[in-house]
């Protein structure tokens, strides 16, 4: 959510709590909390990994 995770500046925003969490655990995070919010829906998440991009 900021940026690249191999960016340079990304030290300094962990080391000044600007950025407390990896992109990664950041998106897995919200992936669980909104599959909480909509199986009592009914509905499902599509493939998580499709057209997904990684740099």
């Amino acid at each position: 959510m900021f940026g690249h995770s191999k960016s340079i500046t990304i030290d300094l925003a962990y080391k000044y709590g600007i950025k407390k969490m990896r992109n990664d655990e950041m998106r897995q995070l919200y992936i669980k909390d909104i599959k909480e919010l909509i199986t009592p829906l009914g509905l499902e998440l599509p493939d998580i990994n499709r057209n997904r991009r990684v740099y």
